[in-house]
């Protein structure tokens, strides 16, 4: 499989005995995993390769780096984490469903919310075709938060559009972060410039705490509680939740919508509407075009089993907050399959298109 430049990280999933918990319900009456046998004498002494293309230190990172351990014993496979070092959020994918030889050994933690809203606004170099994916499960976030800066005097809309200027951190130009700061600076009338090419979470609140943007907007639910001592102690704080409504973990927050109330207009009102339904695919785990379906069933049940580790769950408590966050949003591969099949069967037209790009693009410097 050829990935261009890659940066490995040494991440090899040290040894585990043959036997234990997970092993046990695998292949116990309760909880046998489809094809256990089949896959397990195929992974016998291979590797499976985690992709990842964000940045260490991460909700992304963390996540693989939980389920690592157990998707080894569970399969019988090595696994080794992989970070590209290539910028931006398509080319990884696109390499990503190139893979042809040995497509089984290969799982990429892809945000998917990214890489659908790149597919359906035609970004440029986009090459692959997300409803050839072969897809596990999502754990969405429970909403997106707009990130500020704790020393600086924003509280609503009004006090924005006082500012001569508003730099807002985000991924890539063609996610779905720059798209609703655009309608949200257009909406508004404020004077913005963003500030795009972090690789994540964790060098985009960086970059806030540093004072190289005043907003950073590529901000799940987790990343919030994950910066939760830096919230408390003022270095950040929650502007706005980015979705319809208020989040069970922040409730005192407001959403973006009540912030601006009437004063949100068409058509950036519905456009908000449509940002919102691509939103749910956060965390999923894709494998690539062609991969057998016994392996894709296996591995449908072992991040299903996976994610109900109890050891998983203490972990995600204790790191970033109520196991809710990301383990009641679970959805199986089958219906998030189907999801993705159904977003991009109703395509954007080319004028709408031409409309959010040139929209974002006002902003881009």
């Amino acid at each position: 499989m050829n990935w261009g430049k890659l940066s490995l990280i040494a991440i090899f999933i040290t040894s585990l005995s043959s036997s234990g918990p997970l092993l046990d319900r695998a292949f116990g009456q309760s909880g046998k995993l489809p094809h256990a046998e089949r896959a397990r004498d195929f992974y016998k002494g291979k590797t499976i390769t985690f992709t990842l293309s964000t940045s260490p230190g991460g909700t992304f990172d963390l996540i693989a780096r939980l389920i690592a351990k157990d998707v080894r014993e569970l399969a019988g496979a090595k696994v080794v984490i992989v970070r590209t070092d290539r910028r931006g959020r398509i080319a990884p994918v696109n390499a990503f469903a190139r893979a042809r030889r040995n497509p089984a050994l290969n799982m990429f933690h892809l945000n998917g919310s990214v890489a659908l809203w790149a597919q359906m606004v035609k970004g440029k170099g986009v090459n692959y075709d997300l409803t050839k994916f072969r897809w596990l499960s999502r754990s969405a976030p429970v909403g997106n938060v707009l990130l500020q800066r704790g020393n600086l005097p924003y509280r609503t809309f009004d006090d924005l559009k006082k500012a001569d200027l508003i730099k807002l951190g985000g991924i890539g130009r063609f996610s779905t972060t720059p798209a609703n700061y655009a309608l949200m600076c257009a909406n508004f009338d404020l004077k913005c410039r963003f500030v795009l090419g972090y690789r994540g979470s964790a060098p985009g609140v960086l970059a806030l705490k540093k004072g190289e943007v005043e907003f950073y907007g590529a901000a799940s639910t987790m990343t919030a509680l994950r910066e939760k001592k830096a919230i408390k102690k003022g270095e950040l704080r929650i502007f706005a939740v980015t979705a319809p409504d208020r989040i069970d973990l922040f409730p005192k927050v407001p959403t973006w919508l009540e912030l601006g109330g009437n004063e949100w207009k068409e058509p950036y009102r519905s456009w908000l509407d449509r940002m919102n339904t691509i939103l749910f695919m956060g965390y999923t785990w894709v494998m690539p075009p062609g991969t057998p379906d016994y392996i894709v069933e296996f591995m449908r049940g072992v991040i299903k089993q996976v994610y109900s580790d109890p050891k998983i769950l203490n972990v995600f408590e204790e790191r970033i907050g109520p196991k809710r966050g990301v383990i009641e949003k679970f959805v199986g591969g089958v219906e998030v399959e189907s999801q993705v099949k159904q977003l991009l069967g109703r395509p954007l037209d080319d004028k709408d298109v031409k409309w959010i790009t040139g929209l974002v693009d006002k902003y881009v410097p």
